[in-house]
């Protein structure tokens, strides 16, 4: 298989994992988020990642048979010396975003688990059932709540 071929099944599974993640996005800016759907687009996610893994080995296994370095330098020398250069940096810039697009999805999820974190916090302090004071002290005294100032 040649060294173009496996760079255009890198940049359909790269684009392919971009869309996930966008659709990730999309469901994580909804006022309500299902559950459900960011399940399946987590194990989509997972599957993507896999293949990639699977797809990179295998470039690196026809760059080697080539006869080049292993690493980065291999191979832009590669591409370069088998005219898909432009195909290489192309897939590079593909990874850079779909990685900032995996980064900035994993921040909302983040932010979420905060916000509903202390949603349940203060939901637990209505009822009288939180452990911890703002300051992080117990607050429960042999049964009875009691705030340490």
């Amino acid at each position: 298989m040649s060294l173009p071929h496996h760079l255009n099944r890198q940049q359909s599974a790269l684009d392919a994992l971009g869309e996930l993640l966008y659709r990730e996005r999309q469901a994580l800016g909804q006022g309500q988020v299902d559950g459900d759907l960011l399940q399946r687009l987590a194990e989509d996610k997972q599957s993507s990642f896999t293949t990639l893994e699977k797809l990179e080995r295998q470039r690196c296994q026809a760059q080697r048979a080539l006869g080049y370095i292993e690493g980065h330098h291999g191979a832009e020398q590669a591409a370069q010396e088998t005219g898909c250069l432009e195909q290489w940096q192309m897939l590079l810039e593909s990874a850079r975003r779909v990685g900032r697009l995996n980064e900035l999805n994993g921040n909302l999820i983040h932010e979420r688990m905060t916000y509903n974190q202390r949603m349940l916090n203060a939901l637990h302090e209505l009822r009288g059932d939180s452990l911890y004071n703002p300051a992080g002290q117990s607050m429960r005294r042999s049964g009875q709540h009691a705030y340490q100032a």
